[in-house]
């Protein structure tokens, strides 16, 4: 599908732009994806290369240059806030040193297809080789012929622009759990991420409940309350309700979220 609506696009003059963006030669943003200067947020390639992206209305999501924010899901609430002279921020997502070094990487694979991994480990004070060589997918990435490797610059073949996810992936912190920084830089250690810390132990919760007959969903509950109280130690309950909303308004997965995920 991807193929045919690229010829048809291509047909009518349009250039592909990145993974799915489709532009005429003389749009900006193809004049940006020519010049290398192409680049991409949460929400798609753009030319613009500010760190800021404000999202106005319930459930829009900001990106600014330590993380995320989003806005209340409720639309009542967001309008209240709003007149009571209130930020209407229902939570946030902070980003590490280690977020932004693995973003850079991304970005650049995802824009130009290509990372000068040297050159942005370096600006982040590690080391190139020690960060490649942890990359644990990268030698199948390049058996696969979906990347080639030339000593630190990474480059996406042909072959591999239409999985591009896939190779980014590889470079991506929250996926790729292998590499921890050396001991002293300011980036900390990235072994696992939250999820998969949390998920271990919950397993393993399961597993000590089922072998004295207690109900998963017994444990379920208990976690959930779990979760309540420590949103309880930071966060008002009107802010709890909000996050407990998007989760039951995105349960559905074969439906599209309510909201973008960063």
């Amino acid at each position: 599908m991807a193929a045919l609506v690229a010829r048809h696009l291509g047909d009518a003059g349009y250039i592909q732009i990145g993974l799915d963006h489709y532009a005429r030669p003389r749009d900006p943003l193809a004049t940006a994806a020519a010049a290398r200067r192409l680049r991409r947020n949460f929400q798609g390639y753009v030319v613009s290369d500010s760190p800021l992206v404000v999202g106005l209305g319930a459930s829009a999501i900001s990106s600014l240059p330590r993380g995320f924010t989003q806005n209340v899901a409720s639309a009542a609430r967001y309008v209240a806030a709003l007149e009571a002279g209130e930020v209407a921020t229902a939570r946030g997502l902070c980003l590490s040193d280690a977020d932004r070094l693995r973003g850079e990487i991304i970005d650049r694979l995802m824009c130009v297809n290509a990372a000068d991994i040297g050159n942005i480990c370096r600006c982040h004070r590690v080391r190139p080789a020690e960060f490649l060589s942890a990359i644990d997918s990268l030698p199948k990435l390049v058996e696969d012929r979906l990347v080639v490797l030339e000593r630190e610059r990474p480059s996406v073949t042909d072959r591999g622009r239409p999985p591009v996810r896939s190779v980014c992936a590889a470079f991506d912190g929250h996926l790729a759990t292998r590499w921890r920084a050396p001991h002293g830089s300011r980036l900390g250690e990235q072994q696992m991420s939250p999820y998969q810390l949390v998920s271990r132990h919950v397993e393993a919760a399961l597993a000590e409940a089922a072998g004295h007959s207690i109900d998963a969903d017994v444990v379920a509950r208990c976690l959930l309350s779990e979760a309540v109280r420590i949103f309880q130690r930071n966060r008002s309950n009107n802010d709890i309700a909000s996050e407990l909303t998007g989760l039951a308004d995105n349960l559905d997965e074969d439906n599209p979220l309510v909201f973008m995920r960063p």
